[in-house]
């Protein structure tokens, strides 16, 4: 038989995610099953010591810093008090594993799951204020964050390496085209007449 057909993002086995979570976490696995996918395939992970969300990224999704920072940044943030998904270490102190896909390499983070309602509009004014509050304390609680690596946001750079990708989406309406040109045009000359770069603050997302 010939060599397998090339896979862009596979769906990796349950059975076997639940094992390698096992070996490295040592929670003996009851359930698992793919709940999500995405940019990021999710499957929850029943096991003797309570439920897990296990995060399987697509290949090449984030580097070593990036989710480093990320990971770090909401582990933070749950030690604070505050109610956020966060990670759990393995049994080496790592955030997160790698295993060989057909793709290629893909982190797995696996995660405290929270229960609860996805937020949905309209959001009562209850619920919106609630929200509001928990925004305002992550971002409070930001300022006392030391990560050991940063992860830089390169907005104008992501903005432009994606220009050509979104233009090929217009290149049928002519008058979308010449729209979306002048407001790029106008943005690159608005980031363009910042004088001093804007302050850096920890964000997530």
């Amino acid at each position: 038989m010939s060599d397998t057909f090339p896979v862009s993002h596979s769906i990796l086995d349950a059975d076997a995610l639940a094992n390698a979570v096992l070996q490295r976490y040592g929670y003996q696995p009851i359930n698992c099953q793919l709940v999500s996918r995405g940019s990021n395939d999710i499957y929850r992970l029943r096991t003797q010591r309570g439920t897990f969300a296990v995060r399987v990224l697509r290949k090449g999704w984030r580097d070593h810093t990036q989710l480093s920072y990320e990971l770090e940044w909401v582990s933070f943030l749950a030690e604070a008090g505050l109610p956020v998904a966060a990670p759990a270490r393995a049994q080496d102190g790592k955030f997160y594993f790698s295993v060989n896909a057909p793709e290629g390499p893909r982190k797995v983070v696996v995660i405290h799951w929270l229960d609860g309602n996805i937020l949905a509009p309209p959001l009562e004014g209850n619920t919106a204020e609630r929200v509001g509050r928990l925004l305002a304390n992550i971002h409070l609680a930001g300022a006392q964050f030391k990560p050991t690596c940063w992860r830089e946001v390169d907005t104008m750079e992501k903005i432009l390496r994606h220009r050509a990708s979104l233009a090929d989406l217009l290149a049928h309406l002519p008058e979308e085209q010449a729209y979306f040109d002048g407001a790029m045009e106008w943005l690159l000359m608005q980031f363009n007449q910042i004088e001093s770069p804007p302050p850096k603050l920890h964000t997530h997302g």
